[in-house]
Formats: C-alpha cells, sequence, structure tokens
C-alpha cells in the first residue's frame, strides 16, 4: 500500500477534478456548438448554401474559425458571400467566376460541417451523462477547496473511476486522505447513517484474524515447547549415555509424539530397548558390557533428535516472527475502535491495515471503497473536540505493558547489532533509538544492518555515527546523519540501495551526495515531507532524458533538488519553458540556479518580476524565486515607481470590481491559456502591444509604458470566460491589473484603454 501524504494527496486530487472539470465543459461547449450548427441548417434542410447566406457577419466569421483550417482575409470572405448570395437570387449570375470561386468555399465549409456533424451524431445523448459528471465533480472540487468534510464517498465514486492513469491504490490513498482530513477540524454529525453490515462483516473478520492469529502465537509456543524438550534430551544422553536410564521410555515417547508417526515412534523405542537394558544391568553389578554396535544406536538415536531440531529451528525462523505480535495489538486497537470507542479516531495507518486485510481476503473493489466510506462515517460521528487519548491505552493496558516489554528488550538487542557490526550506538538519541524499534521489527533492522555492512559502496553510511567534533554544530550535523541511518533502516529496502547504487554507477553520481538529499527514505505521511526515495526515481530519471547535460551540475551544486515534490518539480520545468528561460543555461550562457525548481510560488513571482520591468535579472538570478523574493522585489518597486510593497505602498483596485468576479476563478491555472489566445479582445491587446522582442511578446504586455504578464492576463481570462462571466471587457481590465503593484495613474490608463476598445 502506497504511503499517505494527506496534503499531497487532496491536492492532487483536486487537480484531477479541475482537469475533468475542463473535460466536461469541453464537451457542453461541444452539444452547444452542434446545436448550434443543426439549427442553423434546419431553416432550410434542402438548401443548405442558403442557410449560410442568411448568416450575420459575425456568426459566419466564428463559423468559419472553427470550420475552415485556412488563412483567409475576412473583408474577401464578405465579398465572395455576396456573390454567392448574388449568385442564388439571380440565375444569370451563377456562371460568374466570383459566384463559382464563392461557391466552392462555402461548399468546402459544407462539407466540413457535415463531417463534423457525423462525427458528433451520438454526443447529444450523452448530454445528461456529462451533466451528471460535472454536478459531481464541482461538488467534490468545491468541498475539497473549501476543506469542508466529505460525509459520504459513495455519491462519488462514479467519478473516481480506475484508469491507465488512476489506479485502485490511488483511489484508496484519495479516499483515505479525504477521511483522515475530515476528523483534522470541528466538524461533528452524530446523524449520518453508518452501513451496520458493513460494519458487522469487518468486525467479523477482523475477530476471525486475531483468533488465528493467536492460534498461530500458541502454535508457535507449542513447537517451541517441543523445540526446548528435544535439545534438553539430548543434552542429557550426548555426553552420559547412563543418562538413558532417567528418561527411557516416556520422556523419550512423550517427546517424540506430534514429531514422528507412532509406527516410528515404537520403531526408535523398540531399537534403544537392547542398549537400556544392557546399561541398566551393568548399573546393577552385571559383568556386561554395550557392544561398539549397541552404543551406535545411541549415537544415531542422538543424531534423528539433532535432525528433527535443526529443522523445527529452520520452519520456526521461516513462518514466525515478531511482526505477528505487533499485527495482534493493531488488530485489537482496530477492533475496540468498532465495538467499544466513540472517541477514540481510525487513523491513516489502521484505514491502510484494514484495506491490506480486504484485499488479502479477495475483497473487490466496490466493497473495500464501502469499508472505507464506512469508517469515515463512524471517524464523523466522534466528538473531535472531546477525544480522550488515553481511551485505547485504558481498554488495551494489557498489549501496551507488553509492548513496552517488547521494545525495551528490542533496544537491547539493537544496541548488540550495532555495536557487533561498528556502529557507535552511543551517537544515536534515546528518542531516535525508541522511534527506531517502534517503527519496524528487529528482523528488518538486523537485515539492513548486515546489507549495509556487507556492502563496499554502503560502508561511508557507517560512518554517519562517528564523532565530528564537540562543538554543538558538528553535534547536530551527526544527529541528522544518525537520523537519517534510522530512516534507511526503517524506510529502505535492500531492493532501494541496490537501485541507488545502479544509479550512481550507471550516471557517475556520489552516492554521498544522493544519500545527503534530506529525508529522501521517509515516511511521507507521518514527516510530511517534501522530499523522497520515489521523487528522487522519478525527478533524475526525466532530467536524464531531457537535459541529460545539467545533471551533474545539479546533483553537485544543489542535490536535495532532486527530492522535490516531483509533480512541483515537473510543473516548474514547464513553467521556466513557458516563460521563455532555459532549463540548460541563462542569457550570459551560465548554468541557471535550479533552486527555483523547489518554488512553490514560481508563476506568481515570475509575474511580479516581469512587472517591475525585471525580467532579464530574474532569469539570470532564478534562485530569488524561492529564497529572498518579497525583499528584493520591494528594493526592484521602490526603484522603479517608488512603491513600498510591504507598506501597502500601491493602489487597491480590488474595490473597483464586482465583488462575485472571484467566484469565477474556480478551477484558475496556466493550461487554461489555450482558451484565451484566439479571443478577440486578445488578439487587439495583442495587437497593441509595444513589446518589440518577438520572444518576449508572447510573455509580457507594454501598454503605455506599464509592463503586464502576459501569461497572467491569459490565465485569468481564460478562467473567466471558461466559467461564463458575462462582461468581458470587466473581466479583461481585472486580469492585467489582479495581482500588479499600480500607481492611480496607471490603473486610469489601462481602463480608458480597454473601455475605449469597448466603444469602437
Amino acid at each position: 500500500m502506497l504511503l499517505i501524504n494527506e496534503e499531497e494527496q487532496i491536492k492532487r486530487l483536486v487537480d484531477i477534478l479541475s482537469y475533468k472539470k475542463i473535460i466536461c465543459q469541453k464537451k457542453l461547449n461541444e452539444i452547444e456548438k452542434r446545436k448550434k450548427i443543426v439549427t442553423m441548417l434546419s431553416k432550410y434542410p434542402s438548401n443548405p448554401i442558403r442557410c449560410i447566406c442568411d448568416l450575420g457577419d459575425v456568426e459566419l466569421e466564428n463559423i468559419l474559425k472553427e470550420f475552415l483550417d485556412v488563412e483567409y482575409d475576412f473583408e474577401d470572405i464578405k465579398i465572395k458571400k455576396y456573390w454567392l448570395n448574388e449568385g442564388i437570387n439571380n440565375y444569370a449570375l451563377k456562371s460568374s467566376n466570383q459566384y463559382i470561386q464563392s461557391a466552392k468555399l462555402f461548399f468546402e465549409l459544407l462539407d466540413k460541417i457535415q463531417i463534423y456533424l457525423d462525427m458528433t451524431n451520438d454526443i447529444e445523448s450523452e448530454k445528461e451523462n456529462i451533466l451528471s459528471e460535472l454536478n459531481l465533480v464541482v461538488s467534490l472540487r468545491d468541498l475539497l477547496i473549501n476543506n469542508e468534510p466529505v460525509t459520504n464517498f459513495e455519491d462519488y465514486y462514479p467519478i473516481l473511476k480506475v484508469s491507465k492513469t488512476v489506479s485502485e491504490e490511488y483511489i484508496y490513498s484519495f479516499l483515505v486522505a479525504l477521511a483522515h482530513n475530515n476528523t483534522n477540524g470541528n466538524y461533528i454529525n452524530k446523524n449520518i447513517d453508518i452501513d451496520k453490515e458493513i460494519k458487522n462483516e469487518l468486525t467479523t473478520l477482523i475477530e476471525k484474524l486475531i483468533n488465528a492469529k493467536r492460534e498461530d502465537l500458541k502454535k508457535n509456543n507449542f513447537r517451541q515447547k517441543k523445540i526446548d524438550s528435544l535439545k534438553n534430551i539430548v543434552n542429557i544422553i550426548e555426553n552420559n549415555y547412563d543418562k538413558l536410564l532417567e528418561i527411557y521410555p516416556d520422556k523419550i515417547q512423550n517427546v517424540m509424539t506430534d514429531l514422528w508417526n507412532e509406527k516410528d515412534i515404537k520403531y526408535y523405542i523398540d531399537k534403544l530397548a537392547v542398549p537400556y537394558a544392557l546399561i541398566k544391568g551393568k548399573n546393577r553389578g552385571l559383568n556386561i558390557d554395550a557392544t561398539e554396535e549397541d552404543l551406535s544406536i545411541i549415537s544415531k538415536f542422538i543424531q534423528v533428535l539433532n535432525n528433527k531440531y535443526e529443522e523445527l529451528n529452520i520452519e520456526k525462523r521461516v513462518e514466525y516472527s515478531t511482526d505477528k505480535d505487533e499485527d495482534v495489538i493493531t488488530l485489537n486497537n482496530i477492533l475496540t475502535k468498532l465495538k467499544l470507542s466513540s472517541k477514540s479516531l481510525f487513523n491513516v495507518e489502521e484505514f491502510i491495515f484494514i484495506i491490506d486485510i480486504l484485499k488479502n481476503d479477495n475483497r473487490n473493489f466496490e466493497y473495500i471503497l464501502s469499508v472505507i466510506n464506512m469508517l469515515n462515517i463512524l471517524n464523523l460521528k466522534k466528538n473531535i473536540k472531546s477525544v480522550d487519548t488515553n481511551e485505547i491505552e485504558k481498554l488495551n493496558i494489557e498489549d501496551d505493558v507488553e509492548k513496552g516489554k517488547k521494545n525495551n528488550d528490542k533496544i537491547k538487542k539493537v544496541e548488540l547489532l550495532f555495536t557487533k557490526h561498528g556502529l557507535n550506538f552511543a551517537a544515536f538519541e534515546e528518542s531516535l533509538i525508541d522511534k527506531l524499534v517502534s517503527s519496524t521489527s528487529l528482523k528488518k533492522i538486523q537485515q539492513m544492518i548486515e546489507y549495509i555492512d556487507s556492502s563496499k559502496e554502503l560502508s561511508f553510511l557507517k560512518d554517519y555515527t562517528l564523532p565530528l567534533g564537540n562543538n554543538s554544530i558538528s553535534k547536530e550535523i551527526q544527529q541528522i546523519k544518525c537520523s537519517q541511518f534510522c530512516s534507511i533502516l526503517v524506510y529502505s529496502t535492500k531492493e532501494i540501495l541496490d537501485n541507488l547504487i545502479k544509479i550512481s554507477k550507471e550516471d557517475k553520481l556520489d552516492l554521498y551526495d544522493i544519500f545527503s538529499i534530506p529525508k529522501v527514505f521517509s515516511n511521507r505521511n507521518n514527516d510530511q515531507l517534501n522530499g523522497t526515495y520515489e521523487n528522487f526515481v522519478v525527478n533524475e530519471k526525466f532530467i536524464k532524458e531531457k537535459y541529460p547535460e545539467i545533471l551533474h551540475e545539479i546533483i553537485n551544486r544543489s542535490p536535495f533538488i532532486l527530492g522535490t515534490d516531483s509533480s512541483l518539480f515537473r510543473k516548474n520545468i514547464e513553467l521556466t519553458e513557458a516563460y521563455k528561460m532555459s532549463i540548460v543555461k541563462d542569457s550570459k550562457g551560465l548554468f541557471p540556479s535550479p533552486i527555483a525548481l523547489t518554488s512553490k510560488n514560481f508563476e506568481y513571482y515570475m509575474d511580479r518580476y516581469i512587472e517591475a520591468q525585471e525580467y532579464e535579472y530574474i532569469e539570470c538570478y532564478r534562485y530569488q524565486l524561492e529564497t529572498n523574493t518579497q525583499a528584493t522585489l520591494r528594493i526592484k518597486y521602490l526603484e522603479l515607481k517608488n512603491i513600498d510593497i510591504n507598506k501597502k505602498e500601491y493602489l487597491d483596485v480590488n474595490s473597483y470590481f464586482n465583488p462575485d468576479i472571484e467566484k469565477y476563478l474556480k478551477g484558475i491555472s496556466l493550461e487554461n491559456v489555450a482558451l484565451a489566445i484566439n479571443e478577440p479582445l486578445i488578439k487587439w491587446l495583442d495587437g497593441i502591444n509595444e513589446e518589440k522582442d518577438l520572444n518576449k511578446k508572447e510573455i509580457r504586455y507594454i501598454i503605455k509604458g506599464i509592463h503586464i504578464s502576459r501569461l497572467k492576463v491569459l490565465k485569468y481570462f481564460s478562467t473567466l470566460l471558461i466559467n461564463k462571466y458575462v462582461d468581458k471587457y470587466e473581466g479583461l481590465l481585472y486580469s492585467l491589473v489582479h495581482d500588479s503593484y499600480l500607481t492611480d495613474k496607471e490603473f486610469e490608463e489601462l481602463k480608458n484603454i480597454v473601455y475605449d476598445r469597448e466603444e469602437d
């Protein structure tokens, strides 16, 4: 099961829903477009050319844009439309060259319209399904954005389908993240109905599992007693055959029962009868000696017992681990929460544990989703304000005492392991060791340490525990390294370490640099990290494939960057290129700082630097996007306009606009810009752009000397269009000035330019 970072999973789900929303809206737009075309052609069903002649100029221009993939002069189209109309009304003109050329163009248009209608013939029947999906998408997305609880996941199952890009595991992780996020607030609703049948089935299944695991423990305890008894008998007679008198036949028979069949037991008992009688007779004073053959019978019997002892030991190592004890504790906690607890909530790990149980029980996808929903509702019904954190401890106090004893025993064994393999146990803080032994099994710790100790490539990890000095900084660095070492033991595997060694060799990267990435081996759910092993592998592969020449630059200068959340990392690379900057080198021919690729506010600050007329500056000093951005921008704006952005010495334009406008900015994304590029208002704005550099024309407007980020305008304006904001001119002005640091004069100039266009 995937580790679940609640914040990351919810963000990813919002992104998926945003995309689904755009797709649904596009489909609905397509239906409206088709309906409009069908209505237009239905006016004169037997004469479609006549229908086109009746169109107004604007309508005709829009249809031509959508269906004719050719460059044309619309003034010329108007003339052709005139000749077409004249030819229809005047038979004598039909032979003229003007009419023939005009008719050719419009018949080509009709052909393309007909092809489109044929291709979209079934789309109208899908409208209800599309509207239903759109309503679900918007409803769930709004709940997530507003951080409101999702009370019933089953309502949203139709839009959370398994696909090529979304696996069962991801859907489980989405719902578990939501269920956990629901309980972060103070939401209480005692009236939500629980699926009692599902709850009872889960309770019964867990009870059966607990009983089965307890039976396993009993069997192992019984097996251990047999193992001990076997060794005890061997020890009794191995060095002194006379001791056979003390154990023959009852004790031997008792030990052999359940391990050999009755026929074999009788065989060994009978074989031992002769040497037993000889030894007994000699001890009573009879003048007899056991022959070599008699003694070999005892020797062979001891060998039989030793063989069985080794066999049982091997079986025990294979079949039994301390994890089974921990599973029983976890199952008991879950059972308590299901049956008794009214306050203790199911945590993420328990959700995942339950999902794994159900998968092992061959439960289907829909059933598992129903269980997740039931657990979510149980959590929502509990009073979050007054959770009694001691409730589970009180109900399971015996289990806790046992667990404490086991942890102390594990710590002693861990210390012996560390010492045996040359690790400085004293370097590890007590809290770190406590966390280590409570997070994984002793068996796992032993396997990982033995593997590290046996690997030449990983030998440097043992140096993590060596003292670096007595000053506070040295001690702090040592603790970071010790924490990293413990994370490797808990969260890593041999396969992960092998893969990192492989990557290091293939790409000639220093393993020490890779392992220096903060918490790259960690539990994302508990530590809420930006960097993980998975992110490193994805980011390293992406850079190697697309920009191989800079891989070593990144790993040598800032290796931690490759541990950035992979979706954020990829998005920032795409944004870098969208803003016409190179990943490989800046305008001075130097490798740009890769720190910008970790920025969570990349496009926001890029827009600000463009509007501060400092595109060239930020292009060369990209690290400012993640480090001293606010301070640097304050200086830039003071120099440019004598504006101090920290003191709000700039015009607040929000009061000018309709207060409802922000409601139409749902789903805002740079991905939407394609929808605005062909809008007449944007084409007009592009036409009055004073920017001369063709490359920079795509990313900034210069209007009356005012610098505005073009990508910002496209992003906001396209989102307003998608959400059907009625006043396009107000929407355009809003997109121009939103989040810009402007003076009164600059705002008035931009407003006048936009509304002068409206009067035209």
